[in-house]
């Protein structure tokens, strides 16, 4: 009787327990485990590691033959990191040129940059020495999803000349041509409100990461409704906020006015010297289908396409279409 009656109340203990490691692990988006397991995947290749003119190293992956006549380069997105390209990776794993993907500056495993706030001028510059480091020769692909296409873009500014002659194709994925056209679906004048405080509390956020912690995976999960089409998978949808919840705080601050502030108006022309894609998702409320259009009706000769059924995050949400037009855009520049 009285060995039952331990096990019972061992049961009714044990119960709450288990029920309160559910609910937790729901909220954070699973387990510390999986999440560990989603932000692994994507990551592999040889390591590389790209040092910028101020002492910094960008982390970099490379899959393929070294040297290489032709190298695809793949810039992710704000708050991403070279994971993002997961689902495209693999697929595009049998061409034969060298793929080159890179955690840009205070994402992922590259270090912070050292100029406060960052600028897309920054980042171009350091995607320019991606080119000069990972591929000193022969043609290059660029392909940028979000700030990695609007780094593509500041790149033309920049360096012109290297399109046409080093930069034959180039891949942009839902962009716009300045950040203040940027809405997030909301009226102006309250984005312009969000973006002025943002980093300022991003900051303090950066300063008590125990709560930042605690919360896991559910604030990044509802702000990515943002970002994703209403149909999204809930895997994508994790996959987008664990990447999202792995940066510091301070990098996500340090990167907002880069995002807000760039006007790239002036350099998209010098990119018709490359074959350019411009690629928006159907359902995309952060750089809408409008604002990719106007991103091409700039580029003499680009072609537009509009992904069906997709938000923001086109490389995960419509994966296939994206590997689909790679693979062209691959052989067609290695012929």
């Amino acid at each position: 009787m009285c060995a039952e009656s331990a096990q019972g109340r061992r049961r009714v203990t044990a119960w709450p327990a288990a029920a309160a490691a559910s609910i937790r692990d729901r909220l954070r988006g699973g387990s510390h485990s999986e999440l560990e397991e989603i932000r692994r995947t994507g990551r592999g290749g040889r390591v590389h590691h790209v040092t910028l003119g101020d002492g910094a190293t960008l982390h970099a992956e490379i899959d393929g033959s070294s040297p290489s006549s032709v190298t695809v380069i793949f810039c992710h997105g704000y708050t991403l990191n070279l994971t993002s390209w997961r689902e495209q990776r693999g697929p595009i794993a049998d061409s034969s040129v060298q793929r080159v993907f890179y955690d840009q500056r205070g994402f992922g495993m590259s270090e912070s940059a050292a100029v406060e706030p960052a600028t897309m001028d920054l980042l171009a510059e350091d995607l320019h020495r991606v080119i000069e480091d990972c591929a000193p020769s022969g043609s290059v692909i660029l392909v940028g999803h979000s700030m990695g296409a609007m780094v593509i873009q500041a790149l033309a500014g920049l360096h012109p000349e290297l399109f046409g002659p080093r930069v034959v194709s180039a891949v942009l994925i839902a962009t716009a041509v300045r950040g203040r056209d940027l809405t997030l679906g909301l009226p102006s004048g309250l984005v312009r409100q969000v973006t002025k405080v943002a980093p300022g509390l991003l900051r303090l956020l950066g300063l008590r990461p125990e709560i930042v912690r605690a919360v896991g995976l559910a604030p990044y999960l509802e702000i990515g409704r943002l970002f994703h089409a209403r149909t999204a998978a809930l895997d994508t949808r994790r996959i987008f906020a664990a990447m999202v919840s792995a940066n510091s705080m301070h990098a996500l601050a340090n990167y907002l006015p880069a995002i807000t502030g760039y006007d790239t108006a002036d350099a998209l022309p010098a990119l018709s010297g490359a074959q350019v894609t411009v690629v928006a998702g159907e359902k995309d409320v952060t750089t809408t289908v409008e604002l990719n259009r106007a991103v091409a009706e700039a580029i003499p000769e680009s072609e537009f396409v509009v992904v069906a059924d997709s938000g923001h995050m086109v490389p995960l949400e419509q994966p296939d279409v994206l590997i689909d037009l790679l693979r062209k855009v691959i052989a067609a520049s290695a012929t």
